[in-house]
């Protein structure tokens, strides 16, 4: 797969912040080897790395959370009662979404696939079933399912992207594939390639059932796909020419890659600038009003249950 030199994301309305005590180079806060959040991962891979963090009281904690067990039953959806108001969408009967080209793709992928690995990412109708749901963005490997990336082979994967690619935008494609790179960078400034890579990432194919009995891509009827993993989760669901992309995270650390053959690559520089651009245009009494909370830590105002102790955020 074609990786981009940079994000293609060029930083043209830079304020020029000047250098303060809050923007420091990623390099300055990388943790050291024997750091409790990256002690020990040169010798795991995803799994082992896992269960490892399984007898650490905060990472624990969140993966209890994120177990298929523990998902809410039944999804109600997005509400401030409990009652989803189905008015707030509205979506025309054709939205133009790439359905044909991303039924190629997925055909092209389950045509390359051998039997195990099709009946392991083939899930159920993309309207019902839990798995759809289980999508996490850590680098641990709670939920386990689908074709692991980087337990498969090159063609494989490529094949996978191909949906991925014919599914996006070309902007949205090159924004994920950076997101991907920029998580094997991280691997490589910890040490721990085997848990963080371009592939660690997992796809599930979740497709309704045609008449002849088989599960299949389909023009017309919903299906879907997920893709996810350390800081990039894509959930896409098709019905007919209209398609909805989400939930959906994106993430980099750091921010950057500053060697290497992707060196240049940067993510989300317009986000960050925007939003700070946005803060800026408030007055006093509005950046007030739009600034919940002053800190990021219980020490600093943060109420306790606003507090996630893996993330420490």
């Amino acid at each position: 797969m074609a990786a981009p030199i940079n994000s293609g994301f060029v930083l043209q309305d830079d304020p020029a912040t000047p250098r303060t005590d809050a923007t420091v180079s990623f390099r300055d806060i990388i943790p050291k080897p024997d750091h409790p959040r990256i002690a020990g991962i040169g010798a795991h891979d995803a799994h082992t790395w896992c269960q490892s963090r399984r007898d650490v009281p905060a990472p624990a904690w969140l993966i209890n959370r994120l177990d298929m067990k523990n998902i809410e039953r039944p999804y109600v959806g997005f509400s401030a009662d409990g009652k989803p108001d189905p008015s707030l969408f509205v979506y025309a009967a054709d939205e133009g979404a790439p359905v044909a080209e991303a039924v190629a793709a997925t055909k092209a992928l389950l045509a390359k696939l051998p039997d195990d690995v099709k009946a392991e990412v083939i899930k159920g109708d993309v309207a019902d079933d839990d798995e759809f749901r289980a999508w996490s963005n850590p680098e641990l490997y709670v939920n386990p399912g689908g074709i692991r990336m980087d337990e498969t082979t090159p063609e494989i994967q490529e094949l996978v992207h191909g949906v991925l690619k014919a599914s996006l935008s070309p902007e949205g494609y090159t924004k994920a594939l950076g997101c991907t790179l920029t998580n094997e960078f991280l691997g490589e400034l910890v040490g721990g390639l085997r848990v963080l890579n371009r592939h660690s990432y997992n796809f599930r194919l979740f497709l309704p059932t045609l008449v002849d009995g088989t599960r299949a891509p389909s023009l017309t009827k919903p299906w879907g796909w997920t893709f996810f993993g350390h800081h990039l989760c894509l959930a896409v669901v098709f019905a007919g020419p209209r398609m909805v992309i989400g939930p959906t995270f994106m993430g980099a650390e750091p921010d950057r890659i500053d060697v290497g053959p992707h060196a240049g690559l940067r993510l989300f520089s317009q986000e960050e600038i925007r939003g700070l651009k946005l803060m800026r245009s408030l007055s006093p009494q509005n950046q007030q009003v739009a600034q919940t909370y002053e800190g990021m830590t219980t020490a600093e105002g943060l109420p306790e249950d606003r507090w996630n102790p893996f993330d420490e955020r």
